[in-house]
Order: structure tokens, then C-alpha cells, then sequence
């Protein structure tokens, strides 16, 4: 007895041998890439400096608040407990946001290579001054 799957394969083969090239739906070539440029990536660049530089902030201030204090004799505690509690919320944003900055600043920074490399290898529009103080525009070509 002959399996199903068997009997399946040589139909189609059968089929596809029968097929004549006129039936045969021609590939379309492909399409070149658009010459779109890629991001450029100084948004994460820029927040990726903001983010780390606040984190680091929160992360210095809610330790400092978080370290152990001794008053000297005869002052009164003004340093409450209640702000421990603020001081550990405020070290976990700290945290968060200089790992998210950090994360973001070497992913800035490829895009920006990327969209550098994309400009040297094409034609760049350009306005410049010539020596005498007259506006030139033109093309910038990179070989």
C-alpha cells in the first residue's frame, strides 16, 4: 500500500512538468532599495546624554540621603526617616534612567556612523561662500 504523502508528491510533480513555459508567471525584477538615508540617530544621542546625566544625578542624591548620618551632640536630628523612602524611589529612577541612557548612547551612535557613511557615499546638495563673498551652490561628490 502506497502512502498518501508519496502519491501527493509525484501528482505534483506531474503537475509541474505538465505546466507549459507560456503558463509560467514571469518574476518581476527586483526593485532597487530606496535611497532613503538611514536615522540619523542624534535623538538618541541627545537623550541618551539627558537620560544618563539625570540618572546620575538621582543616583548621587538618593545615596547621599540614604547614608548613614550621625549628628553631633547636642543638635537636634532634623533628617527625619520619612525621606527614606523618597531616597529609594528617587535611587531606583536614577538607576533606571542611566541604564536607559547608556543603553541609548552606543545605539545613537551606530546610527549616527551609519547615516555618515550613507552621506560620504552619495551626492549631497551644498552652498558655500567663494573668496570674493559670492554664494556658490552645487553638488558635494565623495569618491
Amino acid at each position: 500500500m502506497q502512502r498518501p504523502v508519496h502519491s501527493l508528491c509525484v501528482a505534483m510533480s506531474a503537475a509541474l512538468v505538465a505546466a507549459s513555459p507560456a503558463s509560467a508567471h514571469a518574476i518581476p525584477p527586483p526593485t532597487p532599495p530606496d535611497e532613503q538615508p538611514p536615522p540619523m540617530g542624534l535623538g538618541l544621542l541627545i537623550s541618551g546624554i539627558a537620560a544618563t546625566t539625570m540618572g546620575c544625578i538621582f543616583v548621587v542624591a538618593g545615596a547621599g540621603e540614604l547614608a548613614p548620618y550621625q549628628p553631633a551632640e547636642g543638635a537636634e536630628d532634623l533628617e527625619g526617616s520619612d525621606t527614606a523612602g523618597l531616597a529609594g524611589i528617587g535611587l531606583g529612577i536614577g538607576v533606571v534612567g542611566t541604564i536607559a541612557g547608556l543603553i541609548m548612547l552606543p545605539v545613537g551612535a551606530v546610527r549616527l556612523h551609519r547615516y555618515r557613511a550613507w552621506g560620504r557615499a552619495h551626492a549631497r546638495p551644498i552652498v558655500n561662500r567663494s573668496a570674493p563673498g559670492t554664494w556658490t551652490v552645487g553638488l558635494a561628490l565623495h569618491f
